[in-house]
């Protein structure tokens, strides 16, 4: 409720400012895109952070007390987001409609469980628009010390997932024209 959000204020607009200075271009579509953020305890429910196709525009997110970690999670779920919205313009993958949300299930680096093509490829485009934003915390240089050695340790973890998710979707998944499209870029 309003009354968990308004302690929160602060560093949700810190957060924010951290997405304007080292995320600019998402910034301003994160402005057009997103209405609504909720915020919520860590330890409450058993999800971090929420975004649903049914819900476009709003995402839920657990309290981080840092905020380049809270702009971290804020760009991953405008990302899920965005796609969504792209999702809208055609299918990404050959086969039955449904087959790639609920068919077989592969390794995935973010996750302990498998993870269905779709999944897969949500997590893809969304930490690699995170990778970008560490990348461009730790170019700058002006972050605090310990800020800096955990951007390098966000970007070194970040990169060894993208290269085993990829990997795992070239070799297992079909793609649609439109989809394939989207992955190379």
């Amino acid at each position: 409720g309003l009354s968990y959000q308004k302690p929160h204020v602060d560093l949700v607009e810190r957060a924010l400012a951290a997405v304007e200075r080292y995320a600019p271009e998402v910034f301003r579509q994160f402005r057009r895109a997103i209405r609504l953020v909720a915020l919520k305890p860590r330890d409450w429910g058993d999800y971090v952070m929420s975004s649903l196709s049914e819900l476009p525009g709003a995402f839920i997110a657990s309290v981080l007390n840092h905020p380049l970690e809270l702009a971290d999670r804020f760009i991953h779920e405008y990302h899920h987001n965005r796609l969504f919205f792209i999702e809208e313009l055609g299918p990404f993958f050959d086969g039955p409609p449904g087959q790639a949300q609920s068919g077989p299930v592969y390794y995935s680096p973010w996750r302990d469980d498998p993870r269905p093509p779709h999944g897969l490829f949500h997590a893809t485009y969304v930490f690699l628009a995170v990778a970008r934003f560490w990348l461009h915390v730790y170019e700058e240089g002006a972050a605090a010390p310990a800020d800096l050695v955990f951007a390098a340790q966000k970007l070194a973890r970040v990169a060894r997932q993208l290269r085993l998710g990829v990997g795992v979707l070239r070799r297992h998944v079909r793609f649609t024209p439109f989809g394939r499209s989207l992955f190379e870029e």
